[in-house]
This record gives structure tokens, sequence and C-alpha cells, in this order.
């Protein structure tokens, strides 16, 4: 019995990047849903930009992720309109409870899809629990190409180092099938040096979400600066209000500066610490959709504050770099791979609410504009485009 599949119900475009298809069966498995409402699939606006470029050189694609009927006006979707595209549901996991439950169902679908494909595309990394944990042994076992990507390590006790003894125990067991999964896959792809230093052998490859056309030209960044030329120094925190992103320190860092009226603090996001941010006083935007109104908002920065406690690598760093503002970030792994202190942005020691306080008190807008431009010219040819090229070129090669 074949697994039950979905596609989208327009017609189908051709490739606008003329890159050779890669004709082999692909199964991309993902834990980002998909929603059908009356007949039509819909995606997150971000996956579908992603999955439009998955489709300048995948031929046979099959998508295996959490299926989800109908879809909320909450959420920022587009429809899909790509007949070529088959869809292999599987059951949502909103919960760890939900997600045993759905053990049984999630195992079966997977088995049926990774035996139709010849290339499985997975992970090590999702919520409840990582969907790899099934599509990567089953990969395994059926002799499968599997190809991984690691873009972040959320198990990791980087920012949780008082971790209870569960969590700990979790870490440990998560981070040895991670690294069994990526040392037996044929192919490996890490958005940072330091997630290739620490699990094995791979291609780094950032991620980026941002076209050339998103990036300012010298003479648009020029009159960008001119605009705000005026202080006070305007440092913009922007990303989901949780602890892991280092609100905590922002929040500590921003009273530090309250008596500095050369620098202040704003923030755009949502989440569950946004009364702390309300509370000391920081001016709080809601969130706007990914494109031209959130890189105009970036535009109005003088510097991005980037304080996460992880060592993920944020996209948001291109972002603002797209838009010739320099990153003011916590000294991990991430986000060491792209800053290079004192040309493209400025690094403080992880959770250091006084360095922070101090780097943007004595930064200055000269030294921000400075520091703005140089980013600007190091993001040029670090697109989303660009990265999903040469991962082809990656996978062509290492199938030939």
């Amino acid at each position: 019995m074949r697994p039950a599949t979905e596609r989208s119900a327009a017609a189908g475009r051709v490739s606008e990047v003329g890159l050779e298809p890669i004709d082999r069966p692909y199964l991309l498995v993902t834990f980002i849903p998909y929603f059908v409402d009356e007949g039509a699939i819909w995606l997150d606006r971000l996956w579908h930009k992603d999955l439009l470029h998955h489709l300048s050189y995948l031929k046979r694609l099959t998508i295996a992720a959490p299926r989800i009927l109908g879809k909320s006006r909450d959420e920022d979707l587009v429809r899909l309109d790509r007949p070529d595209v088959r869809f292999v549901p599987l059951p949502p996991m909103r919960s760890k409870k939900e997600g045993l439950r759905a053990l049984p169902e999630l195992a079966r679908a997977l088995w049926r899809a990774v035996g139709e494909a010849e290339i499985v595309h997975s992970g090590i990394a999702g919520w409840p629990y990582p969907l790899g944990w099934v599509a990567n042994p089953i990969a395994l076992l059926r002799d499968k190409t599997l190809l991984l990507v690691v873009e972040s390590a959320p198990w990791r006790l980087d920012a949780a180092p008082d971790a209870g003894l569960l969590r700990k125990a979790r870490a440990g067991v998560t981070e040895a099938l991670g690294r069994f999964f990526v040392k037996r896959s044929d192919l490996v792809f890490f958005t940072h040096e330091g997630y290739r230093a620490s699990f094995g052998e791979g291609h780094v490859m950032p991620a980026s979400w941002i076209e050339d056309e998103d990036v300012l030209s010298d003479a648009a960044a020029l009159e960008s600066w001119r605009t705000k030329s005026v202080p006070p120094l305007r440092a913009l925190f922007a990303g989901r209000l949780e602890t892991e992103k280092g609100v905590e320190v922002l929040v500590a860092a921003h009273r530090l500066l309250a008596t500095n009226r050369g620098a202040r603090i704003e923030a755009i996001g949502a989440g569950e610490l946004a009364p702390k941010l309300r509370e000391a006083g920081i001016p709080l935007r809601a969130p706007v959709p990914y494109g031209p109104e959130f890189r105009a908002i970036l535009r109005e920065a003088h510097v991005l504050v980037v304080p996460s406690l992880s060592n993920e690598q944020p996209r948001i760093l291109y972002d603002a770099a797209a838009q010739a503002v320099a990153c003011v970030a916590t000294d991990s792994e991430g986000n060491r791979s792209l800053i290079e202190p004192g040309k493209t942005g400025l690094l403080f020691p992880r959770g250091d609410a006084d360095a922070l306080a101090k780097t943007l008190a004595e930064l200055g807008l000269a030294r921000a504009e400075k520091l703005g431009f140089g980013a600007l010219r190091a993001v040029r040819g670090h697109t989303h485009r660009a990265m999903h090229e040469k991962r082809w070129a990656i996978i062509r090669g290492a199938l030939e």
C-alpha cells in the first residue's frame, strides 16, 4: 500500500535558476507543517520561499511533514501552486505526549516514504522529538543516501548550565544520537564551523534569507545613514522574547544605560518575556511579516543587538548587514562565524550585560556607520539563492 500523498492544485512553473536538475527521488523530512484548506496547500512564507529554491534543482521532490487541516489567520501563509511537489502527511506533534502517541503512525508513513526515495534529506533537531530519530535509522537500514542539515542544537545547555538532571540526560541522549547519525550519513551541511568542529566532517554553509535585491547599494546605504545621523544611537533587538535569545541580558543592559543619553535600546518581537521589556521601559513593536516592512525597521536602527545565549547562527545577521547595519552580538560560535570584530560588527561575552551596555555607550554613530558599511560589503553574494546553488553543486558532485 502506498502512503497517502497530496499535491498542490495549480499549474507549475519552470525554474528560472537554470541548474541542471537532480533527477532522483528525493525525500525531504521536515518538522515545519503544511496546511490544507479547501483543497489547497499553504506554507509558511519563508518555507515557501525556501521550497521554490529547492525546486530549482530537485525534479522529483517529496516532502514528509506534519499536516494541519485548516489555516489560521494569525499565520503568515502562502498558497503553494506547484503540482509537481508531493506531500506525505505526518501526524502533528504539539506536545511530548502527542508525539509518543503518534509514533506508530509516524514510523509507518516514514517507512513507506523512505522506501520510495533514493535520497533522504533529514536532520537531528526538532520539537518535541526530532523526526530524524525515526527517518534517519530507516534511511540507514534501507541503504538510502542520507543527507543531513545541522542548523541548530537546541538541546545543548549553553543557555542553561544549571539545568536539572532530566534535561541533562535528554541533552546527552540527543547529542549522542546526533553524533551517531552524522557519522553514518553520506553528506552533511553545517550552518557554522563550530558545529562541524564538534560533530565531524561536512560542509559549512551559513543560512541566509536575503536575495540580491534585498541588499542596499552603496548610494542607498549612504542615504539611509544620512537620514538617521542624529543621536542617540539606536540599538535594535529583533526576535522572539525568550530567555535563550538573551532578553534578560538586554533588559539588564538597558537599565545600565538608563542615565546614558548617547544610546538607547528598542525591540521588535513577541514572546513570554514581553512584560519584562515593558516594565523596563524598552520601546517594543509588534512583529511584522518578513519582507520590505521588516527591512525598513532594520534600516532605522544604527546597530542590531543579538545577545543570544545559544550557539545557533542567526539568519538576522545577514538581514541587518544587507541594510548596512552592523551587529553587536554575543561572542558565540554562530555569531563569531559571521562577524569580524571591529570590521563588520562587535562581539561581547555571553550573558554579560555590563559589557553590552559599555559597548553600546562607547560605540558612537560614526563607528556604527563604518561597521555597517563593512558588514554591507561582506554580505554581498551571500544570498539564499547562492546558498542553494552551492548546495546543488555539492550534492551533484557527491552523487557523481
